[in-house]
């Protein structure tokens, strides 16, 4: 359970939800959540980013890092926008005292248009500074050959490339023997917390096994938007393949920026 201290902080509607700390203390950084206020999928405002900012830091989390969609025609955001909202949202959280700090990063959807934009170089948002992560979206339309084209040209830029949600896109998966090579060659998977609920569909139980059987899940996020996900969070972490993924090296709290 939470301490009376903890309990005081969370938003009424939390309160009925047991507080169980398995998952926020394996991990620390959450490298995958639309916490900006206005933007992407995030809060409708800056109240509502504080408050779930709040509830990332109960379960145990002390970084986050921001990525909200950049998706040409849909979500048009400039990268100086993520930037200056997230020095925004840095400073109210600092203001009311929650001790978490925001990192300004995205999660950029690769479609022809992301190629044609990494044609040239240019300065992309990273969710780590030291090898240049990337957190990166797949098309459900193009295959496998054109995100390896996009992942190569990423590379060759100076990017390390991490794929979100893997278990979401049976292309990757009928690929199998191709993701071993991908890994050698420097790409990371990241998985979402929600994929482990039994409540998934069958494609995405078996893909998310065989991400996790063959070890190659480098990190485990939240892709937190709303606060009704603190149910979720909380069922997690009593799933069995998601406590083995916590013992296979998980690299979250490597992210300290």
């Amino acid at each position: 359970m939470a301490s009376e201290k903890d309990q005081n902080i969370l938003p009424p509607e939390l309160n009925k939800f047991e507080f169980n700390p398995t998952f926020g203390s394996s991990l620390t950084v959450d490298l995958h959540a639309h916490i900006l206020p206005q933007i992407s999928n995030g809060p409708a405002s800056m109240e509502l980013a504080i408050e779930l900012c709040e509830m990332l830091q109960i379960i145990g989390f002390r970084q986050i890092i921001a990525t909200p969609h950049i998706m040409k025609g849909y979500y048009d955001y400039q990268e100086s926008d993520i930037v200056e909202l997230t020095a925004e949202l840095n400073q109210n959280l600092k203001e009311n005292n929650v001790a978490i700090k925001v990192k300004a990063a995205a999660d950029y959807y690769v479609d022809t248009h992301f190629y044609e934009r990494i044609r040239q170089p240019q300065r992309l948002l990273t969710i780590e500074n030291t090898n240049n992560e990337i957190l990166i979206e797949c098309s459900f339309t193009n295959g496998f050959e054109f995100l390896d084209k996009c992942l190569t040209r990423l590379i060759n830029l100076g990017y390390t490339p991490v794929i979100a949600h893997p278990e979401k896109h049976s292309f990757l998966l009928d690929q199998k023997t191709k993701l071993a090579v991908l890994k050698k060659r420097g790409v990371k998977f990241m998985v979402g917390t929600s994929s482990y609920l039994s409540c998934r569909n069958k494609t995405i139980k078996e893909n998310l096994n065989f991400l996790v059987e063959n070890n190659l899940v480098s990190y485990v996020a939240t892709n937190i938007k709303t606060m009704d996900q603190w149910k979720e969070i909380h069922q997690v972490i009593e799933n069995p393949v998601y406590l083995k993924t916590l013992n296979q090296n998980l690299i979250n709290n490597e992210l300290i920026f």
